[in-house]
C-alpha cells in the first residue's frame, strides 16, 4: 500500500491506541480487522480514494465518503468503523456503514472513540459466555443503535442454538469386568 501521504494527516494517539489494541470481540458486526499502525494510509484505499486509479472518494454531498472520515478497522463484513477526525473535542465519536450500499450511511455506534475500546474489551472478556453477553449489552449497549441490536441478536440466536442441541451422549464407561474380555491371537 502507498506510504502515508502528506494528504493523510497523523493517527491521534487515541486512535492509534485503539489500532494497537486491536480488540477483536468475536462478533462479526464487530471490528475485525484492524491495519498494521504503518499502513493506516492504505486502510483508507477504496474509502477515501480509488483502490487503481488513486483518485479521490470525498465528497460533501451526503451519501459520499466525508471529508474528515477516515477508517480505524472493518468487521467480518468489511464494513469500515471509522472517526471523523473533525471531532476531536467530543473523544472522536465512531460510526460504521455498511459497504456496498452504493452510499455512505454513517451510524454511530459508539459515543467516542475510549467507549468503543471498553466496550469491545468487555465483550471479549465475557467471550462465549452468553447469557453474560446478553446481561452486559443490555445494560451497557445502546439497543437504539442498529449495530448493538445486531449483536444482541446474534448472541440470542447462539445462545438459544446452544440450547437446541441435543447434549452430547455420555460415553460407556469401558467394562471393568475381566469376562468382559476376550483374548485372541
Amino acid at each position: 500500500s502507498p506510504p502515508m501521504s502528506a494528504a493523510t494527516p497523523a493517527l491521534p494517539d487515541i486512535a492509534r491506541q485503539f489500532i494497537e489494541a486491536a480488540v477483536v470481540a468475536g462478533d462479526m458486526a464487530l471490528p475485525f480487522h484492524y491495519p498494521h499502525l504503518g499502513d493506516w494510509a492504505g486502510l483508507q484505499i477504496g474509502f477515501r480514494a480509488h483502490g487503481i486509479t488513486g483518485a479521490s472518494l470525498v465528497g460533501a454531498a451526503p451519501g459520499q465518503w466525508q471529508v474528515g472520515w477516515y477508517v480505524l478497522a472493518r468487521n467480518g463484513f468489511d464494513d469500515p468503523f471509522f472517526i471523523d477526525l473533525n471531532e476531536a473535542a467530543q473523544g472522536y465519536p465512531v460510526y460504521c456503514a455498511p459497504i456496498g450500499a452504493g452510499r455512505w450511511d454513517a451510524q454511530q455506534v459508539a459515543p467516542n472513540l475510549l467507549r468503543m475500546g471498553k466496550m469491545l474489551a468487555a465483550l471479549r472478556d465475557l467471550g462465549n459466555d452468553h447469557p453474560a453477553v446478553l446481561r452486559w449489552l443490555q445494560a451497557e449497549a445502546d439497543l437504539g443503535m442498529a449495530l448493538w441490536r445486531e449483536v444482541l441478536e446474534e448472541r440470542q440466536s447462539a445462545l438459544q442454538t446452544q440450547a437446541d442441541e441435543p447434549a452430547e451422549p455420555d460415553m460407556p464407561a469401558p467394562p471393568t469386568d475381566p469376562a468382559d474380555w476376550q483374548s485372541g491371537r
